[in-house]
């Protein structure tokens, strides 16, 4: 079934390109699980979602309660919104299944040129019509308390994607040998770790398109993005008449390291996850979902 879906020509481009779209590599059956856990997850937001409302008037993160506290439900939020929420998988048995029993863990260890594959991180990503807020240029990487180069990100779009609500990248970026500071999403203007060595302001790809080779792709449900967790990538706000819901689940291969202490001005060190300074990432937190 997965050779069906990932050729050596994907697996070639994906290490030139940094990204590879995938069609129809989601069965409908599949589709139809993750639906329903995305709408389960959209009505009963857990502690960990962050929630933009489409004028920027208002922000539900995790440290919010106030805000928080005033949110029960999709119905309350009278204006496009942006939504996000992270591992959702531990209590919707929907993403379980999807993550432990299709396809997917090992589409991402293959194009990864892994032995393994270790869920690192779940997420929904929900993007309503004439929502405004933008997800500016970054990596993925730095946001995550790790190093390695096998990595990687599965971009499941549970609706069409067209270019006003797509997902772009910068063609081969994954291969500059460069690490760029994570940004706040919610200021994209502000930056983490500015006093961290060896990593640089990722630069404004809008200003230099005509400088790049941009991926952009037309998507239906079934097809989908991996890419790489140095791949330099953004999205517009949905300027679109549809919704746009993407399931995502993120992946380390063998030679990826936990490194909490090296990345924790960064981003969060996640130090629950038990692991000491340099050690691979098998744990319960990261578990091995290929091979199963």
């Amino acid at each position: 079934m997965v050779d069906a879906v990932v050729s050596q020509s994907d697996i070639e481009a994906y290490r030139r390109d940094g990204a590879i779209c995938l069609r129809g590599a989601v069965s409908p059956r599949w589709l139809a699980v993750l639906e329903a856990g995305f709408e389960m997850n959209l009505s009963a937001p857990g502690e960990k979602a962050s929630i933009f409302h489409a004028d920027g008037s208002a922000f539900v993160g995790v440290d919010d309660a106030e805000n928080r506290s005033r949110y029960t439900g999709r119905a309350d939020l009278s204006v496009p919104r942006f939504m996000g929420e992270p591992d959702r998988w531990h209590d919707i048995p929907e993403f379980r299944s999807f993550l432990v029993e299709s396809p997917v863990a090992e589409i991402a260890g293959r194009l990864m040129g892994a032995a393994k594959a270790n869920l690192f991180l779940q997420e929904i990503l929900f993007k309503d019509a004439g929502a405004q807020t933008p997800t500016p240029w970054h990596q993925d990487m730095p946001f995550f308390p790790m190093e390695g180069e096998q990595t990687c990100t599965v971009w499941i779009p549970l609706d069409p994607v067209i270019p006003e609500n797509g997902i772009e990248y910068a063609a081969g970026s994954h291969l500059w040998g460069k690490s760029y500071l994570p940004l706040d999403m919610e200021d994209p203007a502000a930056h983490y770790g500015t006093d961290v060595s060896g990593y640089d302001r990722a630069p404004d790809i809008d200003r230099m398109r005509e400088a790049h080779r941009i991926l952009l792709w037309d998507m239906a449900p079934g097809d989908i993005i991996v890419h790489h967790g140095y791949a330099l990538h953004g999205a517009p706000g949905n300027t679109s008449a549809q919704r746009r819901r993407t399931f995502v689940s993120r992946y380390t291969g063998d030679d990826v390291r936990y490194h909490g202490a090296r990345h924790q001005r960064l981003a969060p060190a996640m130090a629950h996850c038990g692991l000491a300074e340099g050690a691979p990432m098998d744990c319960e937190t990261f578990p091995v979902h290929w091979p199963a």
